[in-house]
């Protein structure tokens, strides 16, 4: 379980009070039930041990993180590492499994047997956080995609979609905090106009977002968004597609969708932000040297002779060009549900108006321009007002020091610049949501 340790970030826990939105990573942090604070909130597992849960909250462009911990439980209980899944309005679906909990079998000759995992809902209230155990989802596959969504009445719905043997078909299965029950799973099949292209038509789920009113979309960020209503008792999955990318087009069989795009839903409308990334082509260190001919400067560098060959020769192997950053540009577009189309929505361009920026240092005598950086995975705000966008600039892609940067798009000014490590995942592993905000409320006080 690489990275499932705590270091807590210098943050404070008593501040007056929390910020309206924040960026919480994934993955948890275990710190053996001393990293309390009054953002904990406890509940029993599946076998019956007292597991709590403690985040640590920073403002942004700062990564905040959560815990886990618990009197009886030691990090090599737990079976992978445990994580945030979704979040909407003051309510967080937390996952995790122990070594020792429940399993289900394949019902596969050969197969093992599967550890199924307990999910657990956070409601952030100022000074009276909860956390409350779901059954457990009997099903031998993880779910692919899940989400929690609140209602107005203050009870919720978790969707859960399970894959299927059809590219184009889930399983659906909805737990009601009313019923305290999951109901049994339904086949949902994506209804597909005759001249839609086989190739345009989503599969991964990368995200999911609610739209209002109980619909939820599962969000393939390379081709568009499924999009059903968990109340509906006979849903089908009707489609929004998403323009395309450059970058999809040049390079087909890349995984990794979140690289450059990201989706949410903000005041009612449907947000997409993409970075147009710039490189150019310098040579490797190696080819430098091979294809530099002996010149008479060469004399001034302890060198006594140059051969006739060092002046003639030719490198027949072709130079290895390597890319390097060189700017970015920002572009989103928004559109209504109900919509079909896409409205413009901003352009921002970083070239060199951003070459002194005095955090983007190595803490010694060098300094990096933003447009130098390895900029990637672009993150919206969900707060109306903000208008940002938060993303991670490393040196180099392979760094473990990165730097959280918010940008705000109306302005296209630089906000703020965070530093963090990013030792622990190659990939980013981080939401962005409000459940912050709420832990500013009394319970009499919810905001809408």
């Amino acid at each position: 379980m690489e990275g499932f340790s705590f270091q807590p970030p210098a943050v404070d826990a008593a501040a007056a009070r929390y910020p309206a939105s924040v960026i919480i990573g994934k993955e948890a942090h275990f710190d053996d039930d001393k990293g309390r604070n009054v953002t904990t909130a406890e509940a029993m597992t599946s076998t019956g041990h007292t597991v709590g849960v403690t985040f640590h909250l920073a403002n942004p462009p700062a990564v905040s993180h959560f815990s886990v911990h618990g009197p009886r439980l030691k990090r090599e209980d737990f079976e992978g590492v445990p994580e945030v899944v979704s979040a909407q309005k003051d309510l967080v679906l937390l996952r995790l499994a122990l070594t020792f909990g429940p399993r289900i079998r394949s019902g596969t000759p050969g197969s093992p047997d599967r550890v199924l995992h307990d999910y657990f809902v956070y409601e952030a209230r100022r000074g009276m956080a909860s956390l409350k155990l779901i059954p457990v989802l009997y099903t031998y596959y993880k779910p692919m995609s899940i989400c929690i969504v609140p209602s107005d009445d203050g009870e919720f719905l978790i969707a859960a979609f399970l894959c299927t043997n059809h590219v184009f078909e889930e399983d659906r299965c909805v737990f009601s905090s009313k019923t305290g029950k999951w109901s049994s799973c339904e086949r949902l099949e994506l209804k597909i106009p005759p001249e839609i292209n086989y190739h345009d038509l989503p599969r991964p789920t990368d995200k999911v977002i609610l739209l209002g009113g109980g619909e939820v979309g599962l969000v393939d960020l390379r081709r568009g968004i499924k999009i059903c209503n968990v109340l509906d008792a006979d849903p089908v999955f009707r489609l929004i597609p998403l323009p395309k990318a450059e970058f999809f087009h040049d390079n087909d069989n890349w995984d990794d969708s979140q690289l450059i795009r990201d989706v949410v839903v903000c005041d009612g409308f449907i947000q997409l932000v993409e970075i147009d990334r710039r490189f150019r082509q310098v040579l490797g260190a190696n080819d430098k040297k091979k294809s530099c001919k002996k010149m008479t400067s060469d004399f001034d560098k302890n060198t006594d002779i140059i051969y006739d060959s060092e002046v003639l020769h030719r490198n027949h192997a072709r130079p290895e060009l390597i890319p390097v950053p060189d700017g970015w540009k920002i572009r989103t577009c928004y559109r209504h549900k109900s919509w079909d189309y896409w409205l413009k929505g901003h352009v921002v361009d970083v070239d060199g108006s951003f070459d002194h920026v005095p955090e983007l240092s190595d803490g010694g005598a060098g300094k990096y321009a933003l447009r130098d950086l390895a900029t990637a995975y672009p993150a919206l705000s969900v707060v109306p007002s903000e208008d940002v966008v938060y993303l991670t600039s490393k040196v180099k892609s392979d760094d473990t020091k990165a730097w959280m940067v918010a940008l705000h798009l109306r302005s296209k000014t630089l906000e703020a610049l965070g530093p963090y490590s990013a030792s622990y995942f190659k990939r980013p592993k981080f939401l962005v949501c409000a459940f912050s905000e709420y832990l500013n409320t009394p319970p009499n006080q919810v905001p809408a």
